[in-house]
């Protein structure tokens, strides 16, 4: 009765199912691995099945020097993992989740594995995100596996300020967050750079000592030459002013240099690290004009020295390239002022707005000096202050207003005592500059 027991699970299996079993009921296996970094676990398994399997084990049983011992120690991996690889090795269905995928992409390579390896990097390229491409750009970079790595540097440089505000980033050593920060492409501003850099430093800082907090100068010895890959002289003159030469990070001969850069001036310092990387990264952007009217437009909009004013808000980060302002629909100029602020500071001071009159010209775009960053769900105010000859107007306007990837919802502003509002009045249309959709 026992005998034909077993014989049914025998004959009733798959051979995968059939090899798995013996594992698991410990049948005939003939060696014993100590696994973890303590090696206390031991775990069984059959020297025919892991050398018919893989190179490494077919080497380590078969080879001009076999290995005659019972037992192997395996402190690098951990018991788990181990087991998760031995069910491949047996039944090829393991399953790889965010838990096991780099300590199994790390067997792999181990033991020659190359179809558990295409599991691992398959899962990891359908399952990258902002809050792990960090710690697998790491794992690609320390494995050598350079498509992943590839693969991981193009979704930080298309997906960079939440990488570089994400909690992984501090997880990075220097070569990695070196390869990052170095890309032409890095969709980010060169500000945000250099503050990502600091938190990095800030991270390690306190991975080696945790008593105190760290000063700009330890910082600084933590980033070392880190420092020179951050684009300085792309910045404007005020924000390397207020961000970056009121701290420590950089010396007193780093910022100077610095502002020569910015001002235009060359410096007699030839030598000097921060020549290389002077150039500004290259984005790969698109302009999405957003109007908030349809084609029919109506005569007779007046201006008597009463600001028009809007509130808007974006759904992604974004930046404003500018803003359309209707023209005269007879001989005439139309003079004054346009800015933008958000709730706490002006973004564009005053700029000089003069629209002539010209034969089926219905609106003009008033581009800024500098696209402004605009980030998602914070509320935005622009104004106009114009004088002179009456333009066309809006009606029917949308108070939401959808582009492609973009939505910009729109609403009123109690300072609009012209009447400008999101159904009517002026303001046609908005330009954005916004990452290009690959």
């Amino acid at each position: 009765m026992e005998c034909s027991k077993e014989l049914a699970w025998q004959s009733n299996r798959l051979f995968e199912e059939t090899n798995w079993r013996m594992l698991q009921d410990e049948r005939l296996c003939d060696v014993t691995f100590l696994v973890g970094s303590g090696k206390e676990e031991k775990i069984m398994a059959h020297r025919f099945i892991l050398a018919s399997r893989s190179t490494v084990f077919f080497t380590m049983f078969c080879g001009s020097l076999p290995e005659i011992n019972k037992t192997v120690d395996v402190p690098d991996i951990e018991p788990a993992i181990f087991r998760d690889l031995l069910r491949f090795i047996y039944t090829e269905d393991c399953s790889v989740n965010e838990n096991n995928v780099m300590a199994l992409l790390y067997c792999s390579k181990k033991y020659g594995l190359e179809r558990l390896r295409e599991a691992c990097q398959k899962f990891l390229n359908t399952n990258i995100s902002s809050d792990n491409v960090c710690t697998i750009l790491q794992h690609a970079n320390q494995f050598d596996e350079d498509e992943l790595e590839n693969r991981c540097l193009t979704f930080v440089t298309e997906n960079a300020k939440t990488v570089l505000k994400s909690d992984g980033l501090s997880t990075i050593s220097k070569e990695v967050l070196k390869k990052i920060i170095e890309s032409d492409e890095l969709y980010v501003d060169e500000l945000f750079v250099y503050n990502a850099c600091k938190k990095w430093a800030i991270a390690h800082c306190k991975s080696k000592s945790d008593t105190h907090e760290h000063s700009e100068l330890e910082q600084r010895r933590e980033l070392g030459d880190l420092i020179y890959s951050v684009r300085f002289a792309t910045m404007s003159f005020q924000t390397f002013a207020e961000n970056v030469a009121v701290e420590n990070i950089l010396t007193s001969e780093e910022k100077v240099f610095v502002f020569q850069n910015i001002a235009g001036i060359a410096s007699k310092n030839t030598s000097s690290p921060f020549q290389v990387i002077s150039k500004n990264r290259s984005y790969r952007t698109e302009i999405i004009e957003v109007q908030r009217f349809g084609p029919n437009y109506v005569k007779q909009w007046n201006y008597g020295g009463n600001p028009d004013v809007l509130n808007f808000k974006v759904s992604i980060s974004c930046k404003i390239v500018g803003a359309s302002l209707f023209a005269p629909y007879e001989e005439g100029i139309l003079e004054g002022t346009i800015s933008l602020q958000n709730d706490t500071s002006v973004l564009i001071a005053e700029k000089n707005v003069r629209i002539i009159y010209e034969v089926s010209k219905y609106y003009e775009i008033v581009l800024f000096d500098k696209p402004i960053d605009i980030e998602p769900e914070r509320e935005y105010t622009i104004f106009a202050l114009l004088r002179g000859a009456s333009t066309l107007k809006g009606n029917d306007g949308k108070t939401k207003v959808v582009s492609g990837p973009l939505e910009v919802n729109f609403s009123n502003n109690v300072k609009s005592t012209n009447s400008t509002s999101p159904s009517q009045g002026q303001f046609h249309s908005f330009s954005f500059e916004i990452k290009k959709q690959l």
